[in-house]
């Protein structure tokens, strides 16, 4: 019975170590952080008129400064109507590797939704670029070494 106990535990130990070391190196972020972004809610037909009247909302950043010294490229990832999925996090990685830092915006959950492939009435599309220079505002005050921002 103590053997099985020790295989039971060291199993999972085993698999994190494999795991971990499938991933380069070069992926993982020197540093993460979550940044808060003030933008609007508004209707296609606002934007397209130019009204700043829309709800003010908060939403979020997630910034992976790659490792490198001096200043980084950074890029601006946006989600789809399905919302923030894994493959923002495999675009992370990927560019990270290539010593790019990303911004991957979260333009759902301060909404209070997780997607709108169902009904794309509940938010309308030009959002995004209101939420995308926003995140660019974020970036351009950052103090980290950055260099450009890019949508």
């Amino acid at each position: 019975m103590k053997s099985l106990h020790r295989i039971a535990i060291a199993a999972p130990l085993i698999v994190l170590h494999a795991w971990a070391g499938e991933i380069p190196s070069k992926q993982i972020a020197a540093r993460t952080e979550l940044h808060q972004i003030q933008t609007l809610t508004l209707s296609d037909q606002q934007f397209l008129n130019g009204d700043t009247g829309g709800k003010p909302v908060t939403i979020t950043g997630q910034l992976r400064i790659a490792q490198g010294s001096g200043r980084l490229p950074v890029v601006v990832l946006q989600h789809g109507s399905g919302g923030y999925n894994a493959n923002i996090d495999v675009w992370s990685r990927e560019l990270n590797e290539l010593g790019i830092s990303t911004f991957a915006l979260d333009s759902f959950t301060g909404r209070g939704l997780t997607e709108v492939n169902s009904n794309q009435a509940l938010l309308g599309r030009l959002n995004f670029i209101v939420d995308l220079y926003r995140a660019l505002e974020v970036l351009a005050s950052h103090r980290a070494s950055i260099r450009d921002a890019s949508c």
